[in-house]
């Protein structure tokens, strides 16, 4: 059970939530007192109030939503859930930047928020529960949007920042009428010894009128070093003045880089969008929590096509593709450190070595019924189907790299034989928002889905040759009240889910789907201005 409560006092002349939108919804502007959904904005105010370092400041602010801060950059998510880890913990909830997820599906990362401009966000949007029929694969616990400024009215803003621990961060943006240029550049020497990072943010966006259509064309470049602190240890430890800032990891680091360009396509009409887009990520870092702290190597690039079309003012269709490439190497260069059962299953050289290339095609349909002037019935189906493409570039099973036998049975990681996988999954929705005044109460009976991870299917360990594993699905039934006035505007909700074939690691380390969970709690959020 869970229960949420947030409220932000605003001292400003301004309608709060009145004429707020919500683009994360249907990847489209939506007034936020339409949506048939619990959705939340932070919204440019609030943003350039906070000057958040590190994203988990923006979102405390919205409720049922945490953003556990790790090490530098690093982050767990939760969103009516608990903070969840690993693959299936990331796969639970969808990212995405400007509509484009930050990863494509399959390959997530827990940290991987840290690959949007969020420092340069006009907006951050969060969407609780499953996705709309518009969303896919890992619309699950929730969706997590950065919106970033288009051209528009000139305004230009540069602000140097400095604070303890070497900390310093430089941020230039200027929007112009067709063209948009942001920049962020990071330095932090960290709290511990040997725990700083440098981050470096690109983002362009130009817009121009090409036929009858209006495009803008989008830019985003990311890349984070980071020197990774591990947990001091000891009973009362972090009491220790200067023992709480040593850092046992003075070898750990992450590297991570990141590209995504975005070409978005709107008729003028405004009934016909076509996006087309290219992913690239790259990411390496010194496993310092696993026995022998191997080195994790993974990245993928990425060809994708949105689309949708307004074939009445009521019906709105679409078609979604992707093609992804993409790899993971893990490799020990030292001896394992411990017991004898440790140093015989744990060998030094290469661990896995394999790449995948995902396909995903996806169809989807909504209607909006306006059943009288007050009344708004949303139905929403989408349609999926995800492929996997694994290629073993080692020797399969679980041996040394050489092919020579570990001790105990087996060595701990174990490659299965290359294969092909395919996960085929339907997801509606059926929505209402009710209008009275300036208050509207609304609700969804909504399903969503992930499709398998990547490494829960072939990052295997033990004895496990195939993880025999499908989608998760989880059912969501939500119903709340919200308004908004010149000077506040609140949202109450209360929801159910149920999640069921929920992928975890057993005792054993075997990749199960034969999980449980239940979700219930209740949300309230509100904002008010002290002078109207």
């Amino acid at each position: 059970m869970l229960a949420s409560l947030s409220a932000t006092e605003v001292v400003a002349n301004q309608s709060l939530a009145l004429e707020e939108v919500v683009v994360t919804a249907n990847r489209a502007q939506e007034p936020w007192l339409a949506t048939t959904r619990t959705a939340t904005v932070v919204n440019t105010e609030t943003i350039a109030q906070t000057q958040a370092v590190h994203i988990n400041e923006l979102l405390a602010r919205v409720a049922g939503t945490w953003i556990s801060r790790g090490n530098g950059q690093e982050h767990l998510t939760a969103v009516r859930s608990p903070v969840l880890t690993g693959a299936g913990g990331c796969g639970a909830f969808l990212m995405t930047q400007d509509n484009v997820p930050l990863r494509a599906s399959g390959f997530c990362n827990v940290n991987e928020l840290f690959e949007s401009v969020s420092e340069l966000a006009e907006a951050v949007e969060v969407l609780k529960g499953p996705g709309s029929a518009t969303h896919g694969s890992n619309a699950l616990h929730g969706l997590l949007q950065i919106r970033t400024p288009n051209p528009g009215a000139q305004r230009t803003t540069t602000q140097l920042e400095a604070g303890p621990h070497g900390y310093t961060r430089l941020k230039h943006l200027s929007v112009q009428a067709q063209l948009v240029v942001g920049v962020s550049a990071t330095s932090d020497d960290g709290y511990k010894t040997d725990s700083g990072y440098g981050q470096q943010k690109l983002l362009l966006k130009h817009q121009q009128n090409f036929g009858a259509f209006e495009v803008i064309n989008s830019l985003a470049v990311t890349n984070l070093n980071q020197e990774t602190s591990g947990f001091v240890q000891g009973i009362g430890a972090y009491r220790d003045p200067d023992f709480k800032k040593l850092n046992p990891n003075p070898e750990a680091f992450r590297d991570v880089r990141s590209a995504r360009l975005i070409s978005d396509w709107q008729s003028e009409s405004g009934k016909l969008r076509i996006t087309p887009f290219l992913r690239w990520t790259d990411m390496r870092f010194l496993q310092h929590f696993l026995p022998g702290q191997p080195l994790e190597e993974n990245g993928h690039s990425s060809l994708g096509l949105q689309s949708s079309a307004a074939l009445t003012s009521n019906l709105t269709v679409g078609f979604d593709t992707e093609q992804t490439r993409a790899f993971l190497k893990q490799t020990q260069t030292g001896e394992t450190q411990g017991s004898a059962f440790l140093v015989g299953t744990i060998p030094s050289g290469k661990h896995y070595d394999y790449d995948v290339t995902a396909t995903i095609a996806a169809a989807f349909a909504q209607y909006d019924w306006p059943v009288s002037e007050d009344l708004l019935v949303t139905l929403g189906l989408r349609a999926e189907r995800v492929e996997y493409d694994y290629d073993n570039r080692m020797i399969s099973g679980r041996t040394k790299d050489d092919g020579t036998t570990c001790g105990f049975g087996g060595c701990r990681y174990n490659r299965p034989e290359s294969r092909s996988d395919a996960f085929n999954n339907l997801s509606p929705k059926l929505g209402f928002n009710y209008a009275f005044g300036q208050h509207r109460l609304f609700g969804q009976l909504s399903k969503g889905f992930r499709a398998p991870q990547a490494t829960e299917l072939y990052r295997l360990q033990n004895g496990q040759n195939v993880a025999d594993i499908d989608s998760e699905a989880l059912d969501s039934l939500e119903v709340g009240l919200r308004g908004a006035t010149a000077r506040l505007s609140y949202q109450l909700t209360g929801f159910s889910m149920k999640k069921e074939g929920f992928i975890f690691q057993d005792t054993t380390r075997a990749n199960v789907d034969n999980g449980e969970t239940r979700h219930q709690g209740v949300e309230i959020e509100g904002r008010f201005a002290l002078r109207g």
